[in-house]
């Protein structure tokens, strides 16, 4: 709870989520499941306290002809360049997020775009950590979690 900066009946309601088969307790790949959603919240939350001084200042350099837009060739394909490197993903790929940051298809971003653009690419960089994410590591941290080494994580025991 305090890592995620979440009250209790919150945790409690994750939990409840988590527990699919609605036994009380969290098997390992239950557990494994409610880690992916703790995982997303802390990159939502991170993505919240990003400061709109330091997007702005990221669309400033981004916009390298100083038009208030990122609107020329050269602006684009460098985005495109700078998501291919950052996400490891495709040109076709950085080009729709690109379109599809494009709101109102004028073939431009404004800064308001731009922020989107960087919440979806925050986003895809945090799915990308969870998929990268060692199966032996959870496990290690189910153990950690089972307390009485039921093999499951068990509402009226550990959660006491």
């Amino acid at each position: 709870m305090k890592k995620l900066g979440i009250d209790k009946a919150t945790a409690l309601q994750l939990l409840k989520d988590a527990d699919l088969d609605a036994d009380e307790k969290l098997s390992p790949e239950e557990y494994q499941g409610l880690e992916g959603t703790a995982k997303k919240l802390k990159g939502q939350q991170r993505l919240f306290q990003d400061n709109d001084a330091k997007v702005q200042q990221r669309f400033s350099k981004a916009d390298t002809d100083d038009s208030g837009f990122i609107d020329s060739k050269t602006e684009f394909n460098n985005l495109i360049q700078r998501g291919m490197k950052k996400l490891g993903i495709d040109k076709a790929t950085a080009l729709q997020l690109l379109k599809d940051a494009d709101l109102d298809a004028d073939e431009k971003l404004s800064p308001e775009e731009y922020q989107g653009l960087e919440g979806t690419t925050k986003k895809l960089k945090g799915q990308q950590r969870l998929l990268q994410d060692d199966d032996a590591k959870a496990q290690q941290r189910f153990s950690k979690a089972d307390m009485d080494d039921s093999g499951s994580i068990d509402n009226k025991v550990e959660f006491k």
